[in-house]
């Protein structure tokens, strides 16, 4: 079976077992498109069909965006990357001098999320000017830290709020301003801006579904929230030109891409396979640049992998969607790798079960495994049932739901989690 025929299985299978509407595809091998498409719908009402010209919200794929208009502004000489971060943002982190700059860029600092936070969804409800970007940092400011900069890495969207923030100090400009004249108008990505800015001006955005599908609509009040974390718009052509730029050093140096690969270990002497809102996880046992977005109606997963001159963007109008779930196996078809091979199922011993079972956390969620006799069970209880993992041969676990989404192992440093792009470092709590 060809490429072309393969991806065509794989989208329409994964739209049947997720109740996805609708799926956008680009792939670029080097700067040749060699798959645009859609599937299904952009509005399960209207009927419409799905396009790759369809406009919708990249969420946490936004992140990368704001890293970059900071790497701009530290080439200007306007932002100092291992400068404290209390320099620019003093209300809040000024008695923070460890706290730096890079330490938000890598998601190392500690700084507790306030996505989903009753105040923080008061205020996505409310009407547009209700609160700010300082707002969220106001909020942040009063929580815990998760624990001190540099000794652990876990995500975070407060990271890319004050860095947002930072830009807009020290440029004196709103930050969707900054986004288009440094990134989207030089390198001709018409369709992205900022949510709100394109909701506000009224233009069109592809309606998102739930699991049910019922239609989704962002909240009336996105900036902020949203700007800086997750607050981008647009189509995935643009998405897919904007990897590709990235990944072939027109936007980051590549120092810079080779500095996120080999990044330095942690304080607790892990290396965390991120920074600059990348991913350096593998992808189909490649070497990847990736990252997905998800929330409310839809689903954003966008990637590119050095060795092969390869771009895949995907855009969902579901939310809660895991992208990676179809990315990696259409990576192995345009990378011409066969399907993955069928998992085995390993009974634990005494010290994987010892080493396993009990209650962890992240530095963000707890996370809690019940070790079975030939079977794990993770539980996040944000993100709904347990995951069933199954040990294999080389030591991991994998989930036979998600095979290509959640991978455990078991390092000198303790638990492993990888979820999506995204590695969680276990420590119990």
């Amino acid at each position: 079976m060809g490429a072309e025929a393969r991806i065509d299985r794989l989208v329409t299978a994964f739209m049947a077992r997720e109740n996805v509407p609708g799926v956008a595809l680009v792939a670029l091998r080097g700067d040749q498109i060699v798959a645009q498409r859609g599937w299904g719908v952009s509005d399960l009402r209207t009927r419409a069909p799905m396009t790759t010209s369809a406009v919708q919200p990249f969420y946490s794929v936004s992140k990368q965006i704001t890293a970059a208009v900071i790497v701009r502004l530290a080439r200007l000489g306007l932002v100092d990357i291992e400068a404290p971060v209390g320099r620019y943002l003093p209300e809040w982190f000024g008695d923070q001098p460890t706290l730096l700059v890079a330490h938000l860029l890598r998601q190392t600092s500690g700084l507790p999320d306030f996505v989903g936070r009753p105040e923080v969804l008061a205020i996505e409800a409310a009407g547009p000017g209700t609160g700010s970007p300082a707002t969220m940092l106001a909020i942040v400011d009063a929580l815990p830290r998760r624990f001190e900069p540099g000794e652990r890495h876990a995500y975070s969207n407060s990271n890319f709020t004050a860095l947002a923030l930072i830009a807009e100090r020290v440029t004196g400009r709103p930050f969707d301003q900054l986004q288009r004249e440094m990134l989207f108008a030089p390198l001709n990505l018409a369709s992205m801006d900022e949510c709100s800015v394109a909701v506000g001006a009224g233009r069109a955005v592809s309606p998102g579904h739930d699991g049910e599908g019922t239609v989704q609509r962002l909240p009336p009040n996105l900036r902020p929230s949203f700007v800086g974390a997750g607050g981008v718009c647009g189509n995935a052509t643009d998405l897919a030109r904007w990897t590709r730029s990235l990944g072939r050093g027109r936007v980051f140096s590549r120092a810079l891409l080779e500095s996120i690969r080999s990044a330095p270990p942690v304080l607790a002497g892990d290396v965390p396979p991120y920074g600059f809102g990348l991913s350096t996880v593998e992808i189909a046992g490649r070497p990847a640049f990736s990252h997905g977005g998800v929330g409310d109606g839809w689903g954003a997963w966008t990637v590119y992998l050095p060795h092969d001159d390869l771009t895949l963007t995907l855009l969902f109008n579901r939310g809660w969607v895991w992208g990676s779930d179809l990315a990696t196996p259409i990576v192995r078809a345009l990378t011409g790798q066969p399907d993955r091979a069928p998992l085995q199922r390993l009974a634990l011993n005494e010290s994987d079960r010892g080493v396993l079972g009990g209650a962890f956390e992240d530095g963000l969620f707890e996370i809690d495994i019940a070790a079975e006799a030939d079977r794990i069970l993770v539980s996040v209880p944000p993100f709904g049932p347990p995951i069933e993992m199954w040990k294999q041969p080389d030591g991991r676990f994998v989930s036979p739901v998600r095979p290509d989404t959640f991978v455990m192992r078991l390092a000198a440093s303790g638990p492993q989690l990888d979820w999506a792009e995204h590695r969680s470092y276990l420590s119990r709590r």
